[in-house]
């Protein structure tokens, strides 16, 4: 996509109840009313779909691989290469409202995202092994809080961050939890500014623990405005000092 407007939705590929699998969009302008996907499915899988996104404005939101609440199935290996002038309100490696999410990528390298990114998305499964890489752009605008998710559920997840800001009141995640365990998660700082807050991992609520999980300074990041933790909870009984560096 080089320009116009698509007035809903832009997806490579959507199944009902089959794969949607290693389909590519590339978006180097125009506009998208609502959302974007690589690969959809409603009652299927969505696997290795990739995204490339230098250019243009997204109203909604931009998947790599979206499942919807109709399937448990994994969704994994998915990628997202954003950047240029491309503007868009969430951007997700890959989501599975029931399976896990994992082994998933987004590197950001420019442009604007005015909430969230998310290496990978789990909304009752696992998110493990996803990766984001950001070493420009902004996240976050004066009108919207954003923050960088490695993954938002539970285990092993990555956040490389080189270059770029996040908002005031926002920042790093390696992993976060509503309530189960955010472990084995690794933040690296090496540029850039991180917001208010980064946190290996993250626990909301409940008596999951944040554990296991390691924050890595390099080089030099703007800190001023940054408290570090290893790990943390907002509200919740377990651990989170144990094995965390």
């Amino acid at each position: 996509m080089n320009g116009g407007t698509v007035r809903e939705f832009l997806t490579g590929g959507d199944s009902l109840r089959g794969l949607a699998s290693g389909n590519k969009i590339e978006m180097h302008g125009g506009e998208v009313g609502k959302h974007v996907y690589a690969g959809y499915s409603d009652r299927g899988g969505a696997s290795a779909n990739e995204l490339v996104i230098d250019g243009g404005t997204i109203a909604g939101n931009a998947f790599g691989s979206f499942i919807a609440d109709n399937s448990t199935r994994n969704t994994e290996g998915s990628k997202i290469s954003f950047g240029g002038t491309a503007d868009v309100q969430f951007l997700t490696g890959a989501y599975s409202a029931k399976g896990d999410a994992a082994g998933n990528e987004v590197t950001v390298s420019g442009g604007t995202v005015h909430k969230n990114i998310l290496g990978g998305d789990s909304g009752s499964g696992e998110s493990r092994g996803n990766t984001v890489r950001v070493t420009g752009g902004t996240i976050g605008t004066q009108e919207q809080s954003g923050s960088v998710y490695g993954g938002y559920s539970t285990s092993g997840n990555t956040v490389l961050f080189s270059g770029g800001s996040i908002g005031a009141g926002e920042g790093l995640y390696g992993g976060y939890t509503d309530q189960g365990d955010a472990r084995g998660n690794t933040v690296l700082i090496s540029g850039g500014t991180p917001g208010s807050e980064v946190y290996g991992g993250f626990v909301w609520t409940g008596a999951g623990n944040a554990t296991g999980n390691t924050v890595i300074l390099e080089g030099a990041p703007d800190l001023g405005g940054t408290t570090l933790y290893g790990g943390g909870t907002a509200g919740g009984s377990g651990d989170v000092r144990t094995g965390n560096t």
